[in-house]
């Protein structure tokens, strides 16, 4: 498979939700075991097995958003958003290469799905339906992100769907991250050393809380991002906007 294309991309949210199946019933081991096999024989060969290698982690996660043979955790994911309440940011970069496989961002234990895109093979989709908190009739809480893809400059544009455990809102988000290599220590007690760590952080850029249950089209060009939100119930109200990303990062440095 080639790496996630830079190409322009059209992927309605409509058919985010029907790849998606947002409401499926979890997994059983063999089928996790299955489906994620399938997935990673869409990537590249050196992208498809587990490493400790730091240098073959950045290359694939930035390559195919990928690290160790599997998508990024949605629960790191999940860690970068903000609420639907809240305005200013929290959580703005998290550290992949202690978190895609520690047990707080561990995933073996939900239901964890992983498709293809209809509209174009470098798009996947990633769900995990998350511990019910609620009373049991109602719906399992879940949390999808969709990789729609990348800027030229590195950036790469995701969309986020967080419903279920308590109503029928079903919450849509676009959010821009990057990766960003950072430097860090950890510390020798028997040998009393302060040793120097590599770490590759996922850095969120910026959200864009979108209206409950719209329908939105994301357009990839170059650095240009090109939106377009039809509001629910009707879809009779449209907004459009056009981000340019050129100069994006050199602001946020």
């Amino acid at each position: 498979m080639n790496p996630i294309s830079k190409d322009l991309m059209i992927v309605p949210f409509l058919s985010f939700l029907m790849c998606c199946d947002l409401m499926a019933r979890p997994l059983s081991v063999s089928e996790k075991a299955q489906e994620m096999e399938a997935f990673r024989q869409t990537l590249p060969l050196e992208c498809r097995h587990k490493t400790e290698s730091y240098d073959m982690l950045k290359h694939c996660a930035v390559k195919t958003f990928t690290m160790g043979g599997e998508p990024i955790s949605p629960r790191i994911i999940e860690d970068l958003l903000i609420w639907v309440s809240d305005r200013k940011d929290q959580i703005t970069s998290i550290n992949l290469i202690g978190s895609q496989r520690s047990n707080k961002y561990s995933t073996d234990s939900d239901a964890l799905q992983v498709s293809r895109g209809d509209k174009a093979q470098d798009v996947f989709d990633i769900e995990y339906i998350k511990e019910k908190v609620g009373r049991k009739h109602e719906a399992d809480p879940f949390i999808s992100y969709q990789v729609h893809g990348v800027t030229d400059n590195g950036i790469y544009v995701i969309s986020t769907l967080d419903g279920g455990g308590g109503g029928s809102s079903v919450f849509p988000t676009l959010l821009l991250v990057t990766f960003e290599e950072d430097m860090g220590f950890d510390v020798d007690i028997v040998k009393n050393k302060i040793l120097p760590q590599k770490r590759l952080m996922l850095k969120k850029l910026f959200q864009i809380n979108l209206i409950d249950r719209s329908v939105f089209d994301v357009k990839i060009n170059g650095n240009k991002l090109d939106i377009s939100i039809l509001e629910w119930p009707n879809q009779k109200i449209r907004h459009e906007m056009s981000l340019d990303l050129a100069t994006l990062l050199e602001k946020s440095a």
